[in-house]
């Protein structure tokens, strides 16, 4: 098939030396969480803040945790649509559901003004300025969480499950 499509049509092909989409903390926790790195060290060069992770054990925590972050980050002046919140879980079954305080649409290609929602799936191949990463309860599924990690070009904030903070912390023993 590459064979037809080089007969066909003109491309570039060419091998990408340095992430310039992910700051290096989130380079790092993607080796950290899923195991997955790249050979190059050099291939990391972007500077930016840690990973922030906050952990919750009830619900109604975890709601509360998400609306508190998502006010803070419009006081830091984050415009609304540079965040979007991604789920392993549908909207209706995600904690997103429980907000009131805040607009949040389903992400569309066409752009949003406000806050964005979508499901980590659906969300392969794209990317926004801040992942808001929420209804995590393991880590166990490694090509999800790369997906959902690998999205954020600017800051990551992980709400976990106390189940998947122990998981978490297993995992950071392990790198050491």
């Amino acid at each position: 098939m590459l064979d037809l499509l080089k007969k066909r049509a003109t491309h570039s092909h060419y091998t990408l030396k340095i992430n310039c989409r992910n700051p290096k903390p989130i380079c790092e926790e993607i080796h950290t969480v899923t195991g997955y790195a790249h050979s190059n060290e050099n291939w990391m060069k972007v500077d930016g803040p840690e990973v922030e992770y906050i952990t919750y054990s009830e619900e109604e925590e975890g709601i509360r945790h998400l609306d508190e972050l998502l006010n803070d980050l419009c006081r830091q002046g984050i415009r609304p649509e540079k965040i979007t919140i991604l789920s392993r879980l549908r909207r209706e079954n995600s904690i997103v559901r429980h907000l009131k305080n805040h607009a949040i649409e389903n992400f569309s290609a066409g752009g949003n003004e406000a806050v964005s929602f979508s499901t980590i799936h659906s969300f392969k191949g794209l990317e926004n300025s801040i992942i808001i990463l929420t209804d995590i309860h393991s880590y166990r599924d490694k090509q999800l969480i790369y997906v959902a990690f690998s999205r954020a070009a600017a800051g990551l904030y992980v709400i976990e499950h106390k189940n998947a903070q122990e998981e978490y912390l297993a995992l950071q023993a392990e790198k050491r």
